[in-house]
């Protein structure tokens, strides 16, 4: 409803931390997430490289924003986002976010890169 917004909840310094922490530490290394029997580090999925993992925006507004390259998109990067809180500054669960990525560049399941703006493509 236009005009309609939600009364802020109270989250601490700490609080709020702890819960971009929760989504930033599932992306600190895709390109040495798994480990073999013989201690090989490997990416997230074949063909992940250069990932980066910034975060963006005040609060409630915050992203987790997960750039890198993969041989879906070679001429650009690939892009994912992820809220952390949502309008009343209520945190947002992303438990499994680096997995279900995995799972998305794993089954194809992307955009057509014909979708990409100025060179990233948003999955």
């Amino acid at each position: 409803m236009v005009g309609t917004h939600w009364e802020l909840v109270e989250l601490s310094a700490v609080q709020r931390e702890q819960a971009i922490a929760a989504v930033t530490d599932q992306f600190f290394n895709l390109e040495q997430f798994w480990h073999d029997s013989s201690g090989e580090a490997l990416p997230l999925t074949e063909g992940l490289s250069d990932a980066q993992c910034q975060v963006v925006g005040r609060w409630p507004q915050v992203q987790v924003v997960v750039d890198f390259h993969h041989p879906h998109y070679p001429q650009g990067i690939l892009r994912r986002s992820f809220q952390v809180f949502d309008e009343a500054g209520r945190v947002h669960l992303h438990s499994y976010a680096g997995i279900n990525l995995m799972e998305d560049l794993d089954t194809g399941d992307l955009p057509e890169p014909g979708q990409a703006k100025d060179g990233v493509l948003r999955i």
